[in-house]
């Protein structure tokens, strides 16, 4: 899947910790959720809340957006 090496390449570019990296893992989440892999899904999205709350905290619109 090319979301897959888009995030790899985010990752090794700008690391784990940026909200680029969290965009990837959310549009690799919503990739999985129309293949019905739903736990594969949910664990990517996971990790975009879990940078959007890390960088922005829970009140700040772009981590209401995922």
């Amino acid at each position: 899947m090319y979301f897959e090496q888009s995030l790899n390449i985010m990752l090794n570019t700008v690391g784990e910790n940026h909200t680029d990296t969290a965009l990837y893992y959310c549009h690799l989440g919503e990739s999985y959720g129309k293949l019905k892999d739903y736990d594969e899904s949910f664990k990517n999205l996971e990790k975009s809340l879990k940078i959007y709350l890390n960088i922005h905290g829970e009140n700040h619109p772009d981590t209401a957006t995922i």
